[in-house]
């Protein structure tokens, strides 16, 4: 069974990958995993695998790997929420077998990706990603990238998360039981890293904004 809080802790953005290929066993057991994740809202998502020669796909901050991996949804509703816990859970999964991922939204050819993932009108592919066994060296160009954005840094937690309005933090003691999930959260991935999330303990519910 997967330690998904391990992997958490331990997973980072990777961007610079071997030029090792991922075996066909391995690629068919990621999707037969994709196949069974449930997300809270019940929504599937399909995952495929693409080949950058074959689909004309491209990323400038990636190097290393021809592989992707892509998912899509029915547009709507919780869709993008739906989606982001599914391909979360992918990735961690991912990191558990050795191999690297990073969530690409703004730095990819898009319509090529959604081109090579069929996508229906109704449909959205809200990210991509490369997959592929991280380098033991990573390129000047994601050092300089990964330094700018402060990407192994997190903010405290009582800058995150808040005790009955906005202007009192939380301590992990007064958070009780949901101290370990918060602190997850704190870890989580972000755009540039700018963790955008806040939540506010509200007697005995947790509002997140």
């Amino acid at each position: 069974m997967t330690n998904y809080s391990e992997c958490i802790k331990a997973r980072r953005s990777v961007r610079t990958y071997e030029k090792r290929i991922v075996d066909e066993a391995l690629r068919e057991q990621l999707l037969a995993f994709g196949q069974t994740i449930k997300n809270p809202y019940n929504l599937p998502v399909e995952f495929r695998f693409m080949e950058a020669g074959e689909h004309g796909l491209s990323c400038p901050v990636v190097s290393g790997t021809d592989l992707y991996v892509a998912g899509k949804i029915k547009a709507g509703g919780d869709a993008c929420v739906a989606f982001g816990y599914t391909f979360e859970t992918f990735v961690l999964y991912a990191w558990s077998l050795g191999l690297g991922t990073v969530w690409l939204g703004g730095t990819m050819n898009r319509p090529a990706y959604e081109a090579a993932m069929e996508l229906g009108d109704d449909e959205m592919m809200p990210c991509a990603s490369p997959l592929g066994y991280p380098a033991k060296k990573m390129s000047v160009k994601e050092t300089v990238m990964r330094k700018a954005i402060k990407a192994d840094e997190r903010l405290p937690f009582g800058e995150l998360f808040f005790d009955g309005d906005f202007t009192v933090p939380l301590t992990a003691e007064n958070a009780g039981n949901l101290a370990f999930p918060l602190e997850m959260v704190r870890l989580a991935p972000s755009a540039l890293n700018k963790q955008p999330w806040r939540v506010v303990k509200a007697g005995l519910w947790y509002i997140f904004t």
